[in-house]
């Protein structure tokens, strides 16, 4: 599996310096003088790029980046055409960041799926949204459970008959902000169905590629 690249955008008033260096030197494998001349070129304006070995770890590292103060992005390998974007997996944007609209997905070959995420602030709001707009098979029952999502997600994809589905969550922010522990769950099991239906063991008759565009307010 390739590193996932994170990328420490910019700063807002209040960054914490002494942190961030901690966290680069820990989470980065930076030295200190690195995570220093880091932070030094964040303060003036440059990006940071940090490679993290999995989802999971990038995830975590977001957020600690993001409570001391940093705007935080993505840079995923295997791009597409538009500003870092995957061919499938996750894809952090900004609202009106160009190549993200739903307009410029489908002129990409996407099948885009809009999930609203002013409507999803916890696991029981998300599962709802899901059985509200997502191809499931079989249909998914009130409750929440994650493995019974991946399964039913996948299966209902592979119906559509694409071959590339975007799905575009909105206000991502929202879930983010309010259910952390939710929120990082939702994304593990929708990048990890994504890693598997790309695959060539997927099983299904031509792997399918779903990006996962995630829009922050």
């Amino acid at each position: 599996m390739s590193d996932v690249v994170v990328v420490l955008e910019s700063w807002v008033p209040g960054l914490k310096v002494v942190s961030l260096i901690e966290l680069l030197k820990e989470r980065c494998s930076r030295s200190l003088a690195d995570a220093k001349s880091d932070v030094d070129d964040l303060l003036e304006g440059r990006e940071i790029r940090c490679s993290l070995p999995d989802e999971e770890a990038a995830l975590s590292f977001e957020r600690e980046a993001e409570a001391l103060g940093v705007k935080v992005g993505r840079q995923t390998s295997g791009a597409r055409e538009g500003r870092d974007r995957p061919s499938s997996g996750l894809w952090r944007v900004s609202a009106g960041q160009e190549g993200a609209t739903k307009e410029a997905l489908e002129r990409e070959g996407y099948h885009v799926l809009d999930f609203d995420g002013r409507r999803v602030t916890n696991a029981l709001t998300f599962f709802e949204e899901v059985r509200r707009v997502l191809p499931l098979d079989p249909p998914l029952s009130g409750r929440v459970s994650w493995d019974a999502l991946v399964d039913s997600l996948g299966s209902g994809l592979d119906g559509l008959g694409e071959r590339h589905v975007a799905i575009r969550w909105t206000a991502v922010d929202a879930m983010a902000s309010a259910d952390p522990a939710a929120f990082e769950m939702a994304v593990r099991c929708l990048t990890g169905l994504a890693e598997d239906m790309a695959s060539e063991e997927s099983g299904l008759e031509e792997p399918l590629g779903l990006l996962i565009v995630a829009v922050s307010s």
